[in-house]
């Protein structure tokens, strides 16, 4: 499990950044097809198209709730930029806890 890691951490980073392009493409750089590949496995976007067309286009909020359902954390520690974002915050919480912690006698 530990060498699995570093690639989670890599692809959480990728699709983070890939996503946070996306979200800001204010001058519409980011071609339309690579937009809706990522935004198809985000919670959100694929719940709306599946409340709005109650087609094909929403069965990435069906795939996701299922991934989630069996596999737990796998969504949010691979996919979620929001899981990505927490991994972070507690992970420099820690750090900053363990330099406090450590002058004290």
């Amino acid at each position: 499990m530990k060498a699995l890691k570093p690639l989670r951490i890599a692809v959480s980073f990728i699709l983070t950044f890939l996503l946070l392009l996306v979200f800001a493409d204010y001058y519409r750089m980011i071609p339309q097809q690579l937009s809706s590949i990522l935004t198809y496995f985000q919670f959100i976007p694929s719940l709306l198209s599946f409340i709005v067309t109650l087609s094909s286009e929403g069965t990435g909020f069906i795939l996701i709730a299922g991934l989630t359902f069996l596999a737990g954390r796998i969504y949010c520690s691979f996919i979620c930029p929001l899981g990505f974002s927490q991994d972070i915050f507690i992970h420099t919480g820690n750090k900053i806890r363990k330099k406090k912690g450590s002058g004290v006698l």
